[in-house]
């Protein structure tokens, strides 16, 4: 009578077969399986991916100077154009990018089309901003810039090569006028302060105009200056006629008596010649009359219409010096400086780059062969020990 075989102890014995089965089992449960889950996704349900890149850089399109303020404000302005490359990079990753781009392209359509791609595609219709920010950032968009080239970079993905120039277009667009804007405020501010200036001025002109319009009524005279030099040339005229006759009624005095008709004109004359000295003489200084009777003071009136004709001067130099300035800033403000240079085009994707499926595939079973290793290696490294 045979003796009952024990299934146990049979599988005991056999150690050899049934472990590397059982590991074989696990590896393709846990390398195999999800490889080719992995190959399946790729090669069958994820959607093409078509990408549009252009290169970029910012240029200063001022006329270099042959002065040293020249050369400062075309450093200044160089520099600004290279912060402007960063400024359009970080524009193009930005918030704000994505804001600017719904006015023009429905974004969550386009990176949403017909299909069932879980991984890849916008889910939400009607997502956020922050939410499509976030698809925008890490999928949609690489934008860089190299220090080294100066050059910027941006490649736009798409589920479509349609849809991804229509968004790299619309991206171009709107970095344009980023550059466009960099240093509008400033300009705009100059040209607010020229303004202002120029006000101010027109006003200071308009006020010294009334001043000497009324110094002028006040005292009934053009140019005070041209009476002056009229009554100085007057008095000099008359003392040399003063001293003339005097000389004469020495001479006659000597072989005429006082009472000779000779000499009694003499008198009259020196006379009449003296208070007419004094008369323009008084007219030169603090008193005198004019021939309408009114009391002048000449001097007095040639210092206040100096001081009044020298602020009219000033200002009248200062309003033209500021109204140029005004139309140079003018001009400056509508003059585009900076321009977003495109050195790669956009142009219409012929095929999809991504997904890769066979590369990715091997990328995923590479790393899952290697993490199951470490898996096994940690296991039995574990088992010796607790042994």
């Amino acid at each position: 009578m045979n003796a009952p075989v024990d299934q146990q102890m049979i599988m005991a014995s056999m150690p050899g077969r049934i472990r590397p089965r059982r590991r074989l089992f696990c590896y393709l449960a846990a390398v195999g399986l999800p490889t080719l889950l992995v190959f399946v996704y790729l090669q069958f349900i994820a959607s093409p991916q078509y990408i549009t890149e252009f290169r970029f850089s910012v240029y200063n399109a001022t006329d270099p100077g042959s002065n040293v303020f020249s050369e400062i404000t075309n450093t200044v302005q160089s520099g600004a154009s290279i912060r402007s490359d960063h400024i359009v990079a970080d524009y193009l990753r930005s918030r704000q990018v994505v804001e600017d781009l719904r006015k023009k392209v429905n974004l969550p359509a386009l990176f949403n089309p017909p299909g069932f791609d879980p991984l890849f595609h916008f889910w939400w219709d009607n997502g956020t901003v922050e939410r499509l920010h976030r698809y925008w950032r890490n999928w949609a968009v690489d934008a860089e810039f190299d220090v080294t080239t100066q050059l910027g970079y941006v490649g736009v993905r798409a589920f479509s090569a349609q849809d991804s120039l229509k968004i790299t277009l619309a991206m171009a667009e709107a970095a344009e006028q980023v550059v466009n804007d960099v240093g509008s405020k400033s300009r705009n501010d100059a040209v607010r302060y020229a303004e202002a200036e120029y006000q101010n001025l027109s006003a200071r002109l308009a006020a010294a105009d009334e001043a000497l319009r009324a110094f002028r009524e006040e005292n009934h005279t053009i140019t005070p200056t041209k009476p002056g030099d009229a009554a100085e040339a007057l008095s000099a005229t008359l003392r040399q006629n003063l001293t003339t006759l005097n000389a004469q009624l020495n001479n006659l005095g000597q072989v005429l008596s006082p009472t000779a008709p000779a000499v009694l004109s003499l008198k009259a004359q020196i006379a009449g010649t003296e208070a007419e000295l004094t008369r323009v003489s008084n007219g030169l200084g603090r008193t005198g009359l004019t021939e309408g009777g009114l009391q002048r003071n000449l001097s007095k009136e040639l210092v206040q219409f100096d001081v009044l004709e020298r602020e009219r001067n000033f200002t009248l130099a200062a309003r033209d010096g500021a109204y140029r300035h005004l139309e140079q800033v003018k001009f400056n403000a509508s003059v585009q400086h900076l321009y977003l240079q495109q050195h790669v085009k956009p142009s219409l994707a012929q095929s999809a780059v991504y997904p890769r499926p066979f590369r990715w595939t091997l990328m995923t079973f590479g790393i899952l062969t290697v993490c199951w290793m470490i898996g096994v290696l940690l296991y039995y490294s574990i088992r010796e020990h607790a042994a």
